[in-house]
């Protein structure tokens, strides 16, 4: 006769199993740090600035009324790649903005920028028109809302920092 019991040790090695392939999932996940970096198939309207002048060119040289949104991240940051595919999204929906991504932790001298502009946590975003600072905050997967509503603010020109220019 057949017995339905299964021993304990079988059900314990099953989730001891899943648990180490999490771990192993995990640890792949963060070995591979170069999720933020250009990609082929990433949105011609997202770029990467690698230096503060590549920073302040990127914002400078922006058509007069383009939208620039700078997407400040660690390629450490659980929350900022979680977001990333999002920003992806939104980049690909307006394509008449530019997203910039900068990785504060790049180098001393991106540290130092992130640190001078205000962004205490990550992943932050600020909102420049005409060289101008119009928002700045800080958004993750489930407050991206927050990211798409200042875009389409923004994007409107309604929003009373645009029109104090």
């Amino acid at each position: 006769m057949a017995s339905n019991i299964v021993p304990a040790t079988t059900e314990l090695d099953g989730r001891s199993r899943k648990l180490e392939l999490q771990a192993e999932a995990r640890a792949a996940l963060e070995a591979d740090n170069s999720w933020w970096k250009d990609a082929a198939d990433a949105p011609a309207n997202l770029v990467s600035a690698a230096s503060k002048a590549e920073y302040k060119a990127t914002i400078l040289n922006a058509a007069p009324n383009q939208l620039v949104v700078v997407d400040y991240l660690k390629a450490s940051c659980g929350a900022c790649r979680r977001l990333y595919p999002k920003l992806q999204q939104i980049a690909v929906q307006n394509p008449d903005a530019l997203f910039v991504k900068v990785n504060v932790d790049l180098s001393q001298e991106m540290r130092e920028l992130g640190q001078g502009l205000g962004v205490s946590h990550l992943p932050w975003f600020h909102i420049w028109r005409g060289g101008q600072l119009v928002a700045s905050f800080s958004a993750n997967v489930t407050t991206v809302a927050t990211l798409r509503a200042e875009i389409a603010a923004h994007k409107a020109c309604e929003h009373p920092a645009c029109t104090d220019h």
